[in-house]
């Protein structure tokens, strides 16, 4: 197969909420990798309050900061989304309500399709990041590939600062935008859920 490459500018990735970000492409390696980090603290996730103004949904919610990185709710593109059973809506934007030395709160926006159910509600939340240094841990980084996303390879570009690689190998049945999606989500920092939390919406 021929190298594609793949070069992710800048070290911030919290504006996650891309177009081209694309779907949850660790879905298709069967399941979210779990995070390796066994010291990670509990996020003790707390639904504050979620209200619906047609067309939207707002969901405020806080948690606890695994340390004193910049950390956020996802990093990819439906990282956050509200579920009525039948179909999930991804997380629009967010807005920071609170911040303390070890809790942040935010209020998390969902756009509604007419159709979307107001009962039975979940809040699907895959994973918390944090920007990523100029510098990343490569060699961390690629085993956790090897042990989570076997088939996926990469290649640290040379003279490049941030997240910036070669993808060189891809299971056949991903696009190479559902594989990069996979190497970004895994990068650390990083701690990957999936947290399912239920929802009590009011009108």
């Amino acid at each position: 197969m021929s190298m594609f490459r793949l070069v992710l500018v800048g070290l911030l990735l919290q504006f996650f909420l891309v177009a081209c970000a694309g779907e949850q492409a660790a879905v298709e390696l069967g399941g979210e990798a779990q995070d390796q980090s066994s010291a990670v603290k509990d996020p003790n996730f707390e639904v504050v309050a979620a209200t619906i103004s047609a067309p939207d949904a707002i969901v405020s919610i806080c948690y606890d900061l695994p340390s004193e990185l910049d950390w956020v709710l996802g990093r990819l593109h439906g990282d956050v989304s509200l579920s009525d059973g039948s179909q999930s809506v991804p997380m629009s934007s967010f807005t920071l309500a609170s911040l303390e030395s070890s809790r942040r709160c935010d209020n998390l926006k969902f756009n509604m399709p007419a159709d979307f159910g107001s009962s039975n509600l979940t809040l699907v939340i895959h994973r918390l990041a944090a920007s990523l240094p100029a510098d990343p841990d490569w060699t961390s980084l690629q085993q956790r590939l090897h042990e989570n996303a076997p088939g996926i390879a990469i290649e640290p570009l040379s003279g490049q600062e941030g997240l910036s690689f070669a993808l060189i190998q891809k299971p056949d049945h991903m696009t190479d935008l559902e594989a990069h999606n996979v190497v970004v989500g895994m990068a650390e920092p990083v701690v990957v859920g999936p947290w399912v939390l239920q929802i009590d919406i009011h009108d």
